[in-house]
């Protein structure tokens, strides 16, 4: 049977990735598309931190249960996306959630943990506000072995213009730069934290 077909089968609309001229070669592998509920891939995401796994990228679908590994590299604490098939995810579905997670690898050294470890890096907020253009309906979510974060953005930043956005990401990323020695103190500023997106903390 053809492998397209194989593929269309089992992973239903996710077929329509093709459409845009994505190869499925490499998206093809079971591993990296998931059935799982929320709470469940939040979990495993939660294990990975803990276990001081190489960060990942994974897109959740929510109106399918499905979760999808958008990573092309990874290493340690430090990840790619692939940008082509995120995309294609985004302008497929109607919602959808842009998750990873950050390991302890580099952190430890210091015993100091950076307030973007736990809240939205500068690179968390460029990301969200990039695909942010192709769908209205999309969260970011970031787990860590506390518990995770999810972040998205006011339905007013959709009229800001790219500078104003830009300024304001700016600052954000001064203030994220703070570090705590006290991982109680980290827990605690991340639930209370409110910068330019909105967030809920969820405790593991």
């Amino acid at each position: 049977m053809n492998k397209s077909l194989i593929y269309g089968l089992l992973f239903g609309t996710l077929l329509t990735l093709q459409h845009d001229g994505i190869s499925i070669r490499k998206h093809s592998n079971y591993r990296n598309i998931t059935y799982a509920t929320r709470t469940a891939g939040i979990t495993d995401l939660i294990r990975k931190a803990e276990m001081d796994e190489p960060e990942e990228f994974l897109v959740y679908l929510p109106d399918k249960n499905v979760w999808v590994n958008t990573t092309l590299e990874s290493k340690n604490n430090k990840a790619v996306i692939d940008v082509a098939l995120t995309d294609s995810l985004l302008r497929t579905n109607d919602r959808a959630e842009l998750w990873h997670f950050h390991n302890d690898t580099d952190i430890t050294i210091s015993k100091e943990r950076p307030l973007y470890w736990i809240v939205p890096s500068i690179s968390d907020l460029n990301q969200l506000f990039y695909f942010k253009e192709i769908n209205s309906q999309i969260k970011g979510g970031i787990a860590n072995e506390y518990g995770s974060l999810t972040f998205w953005t006011d339905t007013n930043m959709k009229g800001y213009s790219g500078q104003s956005i830009g300024d304001l990401l700016y600052d954000e990323a001064v203030y994220l730069q703070f570090s705590f020695g006290d991982s109680k103190n980290l827990e605690e500023t991340a639930r209370n934290y409110r910068g330019i997106v909105w967030t809920e903390w969820v405790d593991r």
